[in-house]
């Protein structure tokens, strides 16, 4: 248990990075050239971006969750973790909406 307490915030970002990569590795081909990133409140479009900008932004976000996390204390690194599950949950419904 006490290694857990060391070692399970590196290997649940690890975990979140491993299945962003591969969700988007896996999808990339299938996507359109434009990501939809925000709809209106008329249902239309509003925003879109590349679909390879979208992708860098989010293994992006993950990783610097993890290294400024990593210099945090207990806590934060909870909070942290939360918020790169959230990310990886909200990336794989967008590729699959899409």
């Amino acid at each position: 248990m006490n290694q857990w307490k060391k070692y399970g915030y590196p290997i649940v970002h690890t975990i979140c990075l491993v299945i962003t990569i591969i969700f988007d590795a896996i999808m990339y081909p299938r996507l359109p050239e434009k990501i939809a990133t925000q709809i209106s409140t008329h249902g239309e479009l509003a925003n879109v971006m590349p679909k390879w900008i979208y992708m860098m932004i989010t293994v992006g976000i993950l990783l610097l969750l993890f290294a400024f996390g990593n210099l945090k204390e207990k806590s934060v690194k909870i909070k942290y973790s939360v918020i790169a599950g959230i990310i990886v949950i909200a990336n794989i419904v967008i590729l699959v909406v899409q």
